[in-house]
C-alpha cells in the first residue's frame, strides 16, 4: 500500500521535555531531607522553564507527629484558599488530576493536619497511607519535575525504584550513621543498577570526623551542607518561610545543590 504521510504543522521534537522525579530520601530520621527537599523546589522553581510540584511521601501521622504543613505556615500562606489534601481525596478513590495548591510557584502536595478527636477514634489502618495511595499521588502530580520528599518507612522502599533520580541524605553523626547503614545499603545496590544517585553530607561542621565518616560510608562523590544554624531555621519557621528563603541559610544551602541541578539538567 502506498500512502504518504500529511502532517498539520511541524513540531520541533527538541522541545519535548521529559518529566522527571526527584526522590529526596534520608539516610535516617532527622538527617534533613525536607530541608533539602523544599530547597531543591524553591530552586527548581526559579527556572521559568520548569512546572514543579512537591509531593510528600510518608506512611501515616500520628499525634505528636510534626507537619511540614505546619512548618512552611501553609493555613497563613492559604488563608483565603483552599488548601486540598490530595492524599484524603486519593484514600476516597476521588479523581484529583488537575487539582493543584500553588503558592510561591509550587504545587504543594502535602498532608494536612486533622483534628485531634477525628484522629483518635481511627484506626491504625485508617490512618496509614500506603504505597499504592502514595503512588497515585505522584503519578497525577502535574509538572516537569516532581520533587518527592520521603520519610523513611518500609513502604516507600518500593517507590525508590520509581524515581528518575535520587538525592540521598546523610547526617553525619555517627549514631545516625550507624542508623541508616540498612538504608545506605539499598541505595547502593540501586546505584550498582543503574540509578542516579547523588549524595548529600548535611550539617556538616568541624565536628566532623572525615575520615572516619569516608571509611563507613565508602562513597565517592560527595555533596556538603554546611550545618545551618538554628536561628535562621527557627526565623524562617516563625515567618512562613523556606529556610532557603532566609539569606544566610541561602548561602549555605545553593552552593551544592546548584551544582547537581546542573548536573541532572545541564
Amino acid at each position: 500500500m502506498e500512502r504518504s504521510v500529511l502532517r498539520e504543522k511541524t513540531v520541533n521534537n527538541d522541545d519535548y521535555f521529559e518529566r522527571i522525579k526527584i526522590g529526596i530520601l534520608p539516610l535516617c530520621r532527622g538527617a534533613g531531607a525536607t530541608l533539602i527537599a523544599t530547597s531543591m523546589a524553591k530552586l527548581l522553581s526559579e527556572n521559568n522553564k520548569f512546572k514543579i510540584s512537591f509531593v510528600e511521601i510518608i506512611e501515616e501521622k500520628s499525634i505528636g507527629n510534626k507537619f511540614t504543613f505546619d512548618s512552611l505556615g501553609m493555613d497563613k500562606r492559604f488563608a483565603g484558599r483552599n488548601f486540598t489534601d490530595l492524599f484524603q481525596l486519593t484514600k476516597q478513590g476521588a479523581n484529583i488530576r488537575g487539582i493543584t495548591n500553588i503558592d510561591e510557584g509550587i504545587n504543594w502536595i502535602l498532608h494536612k493536619p486533622k483534628d485531634i478527636k477525628s484522629v483518635e477514634i481511627k484506626s491504625e489502618s485508617e490512618n496509614k497511607i500506603g504505597s499504592i495511595e502514595n503512588m497515585r499521588v505522584i503519578n497525577n502530580a502535574p509538572g516537569d519535575i516532581i520533587v518527592c520528599d520521603f520519610e523513611i518507612h518500609r513502604e516507600c522502599i518500593e517507590l525508590l525504584k520509581d524515581m528518575d533520580i535520587l538525592i540521598v541524605v546523610i547526617d553525619p553523626i555517627p549514631s545516625s550513621l550507624i542508623a541508616g547503614y540498612e538504608t545506605l545499603s539499598y541505595c547502593k545496590v540501586l546505584e550498582q543498577k543503574g540509578k542516579k544517585i547523588f549524595w548529600i553530607i548535611n550539617k556538616d561542621n568541624k565536628g566532623v570526623n572525615k575520615r572516619e565518616l569516608y571509611k563507613f560510608i565508602k562513597l565517592k562523590e560527595l555533596y556538603y551542607i554546611p550545618f545551618i544554624n538554628t536561628e535562621e531555621l527557627y526565623s524562617a519557621e516563625y515567618n512562613c518561610q523556606l529556610p532557603i528563603s532566609n539569606r544566610e541559610a541561602r548561602s549555605r544551602l545553593q552552593i551544592d545543590l546548584k551544582k547537581i541541578i546542573k548536573s541532572i539538567f545541564g
